[in-house]
């Protein structure tokens, strides 16, 4: 399969939803430009990586610092021929006020020693930034079976890799390796990587270079049969995870010992859980968690807990909520997070509400922040759907409603008409508005493809 584009914007994208970041570190947001979605599972590198560490991450093309980047053209070329599979993407994104047009290039292959037995290798080539030389290769190896022990899921993976280029001092390398065993009853893994802190995937997302993480644990997920039980519990999962992340020094920088001593699914498809979570963080640096409150460099012990319920489908309506309480840092913080969906009898309307609302209390400050989201969704036919997403995030003093409307009025070929309305307090430093106006387009675009 080849795909090109030529001048593309993208603006029949859905946006992002925003998240609340309580951590020092960024956060990771799905892809959701199609043509990059086309064939992004070739690029997948080893198991169990995705939270940590991608060695491509086509969010890197196309945005640099959360501002849009024009591409000029772009490239990709993916498939399976017998054993082997790849996929090749290369992209020329445009010059923009400091930042110089630059070429973008990611490639990756696979070859199938036996039905179990997957290698492959990765490279990218390019800064998105555009002012430093930047390469990286990486290897990787997965063994799988779902017939182990007669008819069990059983997985073996490991990876290294190593970038070139201008480099920051240091080891440029890393490895890791993964162990697993997810099946119904049992679920657990083990797993140990090494990043250097000069590895620079600039195409890709690594949140904590310069450390050694290790991570393991499982689940156990009984089903009863009492008729005692079979009536209000379709399966227990009790849950027991560690994990650790150390410098290259051998200090202990964070750790996390997450429990959940009940958790149940019933028959009707409701959720119930309670969790149990200590953790340990120490700060070299002084760490904003909001606006004007900084928590100090230190050693920090805290205990966090959670009450999670989902209730079953009833009727049109779902609901749910989660609530994280307890101490943080030197204070305290509560996170509630309710959410209501709806549907019509007939499908044809959907509406899903979620939001977030976070009360922290530290002796350098208190703070509440609010993230409020309403999706709204009408389907004359399949092929005929209008979507609209609004959201309030109180931390950027900004508000946004994207709505959407696509008409497939033959294969492959799409209409759409997007009408973007956006406002942001100048005083949060948004790139894209500067004066505290509010923002509006309106977009018609059309796609057509072609083939044979």
């Amino acid at each position: 399969l080849g795909v090109l584009t030529v001048n593309t914007d993208f603006a029949e994208t859905e946006v992002d939803a925003a998240q609340v970041n309580l951590t020092r570190f960024p956060l990771l947001y799905p892809e959701k430009r199609a043509f990059f979605l086309e064939g992004s599972n070739l690029f997948q590198y080893s198991l169990g990586l995705s939270e940590t560490f991608i060695p491509f991450y086509s969010r890197r093309v196309g945005l640099v610092a959360g501002v849009p980047v024009p591409i000029d053209a772009g490239a990709k070329i993916v498939g399976r021929q017998g054993p082997w599979s790849f996929a090749v993407l290369d992209t020329r994104t445009a010059a923009i006020d400091e930042l110089p047009a630059t070429n973008l290039f990611a490639g990756r292959a696979t070859y199938d020693v036996t039905p179990e037995l997957r290698i492959g290798a990765l490279a990218t080539d390019g800064d998105p930034a555009g002012d430093a030389d930047n390469r990286f290769a990486g290897v990787d190896a997965v063994w799988q079976t779902s017939s182990f022990r007669g008819n069990r899921n059983f997985s073996v993976s490991s990876w290294a890799a190593k970038s070139f280029g201008d480099l920051a001092a240091g080891e440029n390398s890393g490895y890791g390796g993964r162990i697993a065993y997810p099946n119904d009853l049992w679920d657990v893994f083990a797993e140990y990587d090494v990043f250097g802190e000069a590895l620079d995937p600039a195409l890709g997302f690594l949140a904590r270079p310069g450390t050694r993480q290790l991570s393991g644990g499982g689940a156990y997920q009984p089903r009863p049969s009492s008729p005692l039980l079979t009536s209000w519990v379709k399966q227990f999962t009790f849950e027991l995870y560690y994990s650790q992340v150390d410098g290259l020094d051998g200090e202990k920088q964070s750790s996390q010992l997450f429990t959940a001593p009940f958790n149940i699914e019933t028959p009707a498809g409701g959720h119930y859980e309670a969790n149990w979570v200590p953790n340990f963080e120490r700060l070299d640096e002084p760490f904003e968690i909001s606006d004007g409150v900084i928590i100090p460099v230190g050693d920090y012990n805290f205990t966090r807990y959670r009450i999670e319920t989902e209730s079953p489908v009833l009727g049109a309506w779902q609901f749910g909520q989660a609530t994280r309480f307890g101490s943080f840092y030197d204070g305290d913080l509560v996170r509630f997070s309710p959410y209501l969906n709806w549907s019509s009898e007939t499908g044809r309307w959907q509406a899903q509400f979620s939001g977030e609302r976070v009360n922290g209390r530290l002796p350098q400050g208190n703070f509440i922040e609010r993230l409020w989201q309403l999706q709204l969704a009408w389907a004359r036919t399949p092929d005929f759907v209008v979507n609209s997403f609004v959201q309030y995030d109180s931390s950027a003093n900004a508000f946004g409603a994207n709505t959407r409307l696509r008409w497939t009025f033959r294969p492959g070929c799409d209409l759409f008409v997007v009408w973007n309305s956006n406002f942001r307090d100048p005083s949060a430093g948004d790139p894209l508005n500067d004066v505290g106006l509010p923002r509006n387009a309106l977009v018609v675009k059309l796609r057509w493809t072609f083939g044979r």
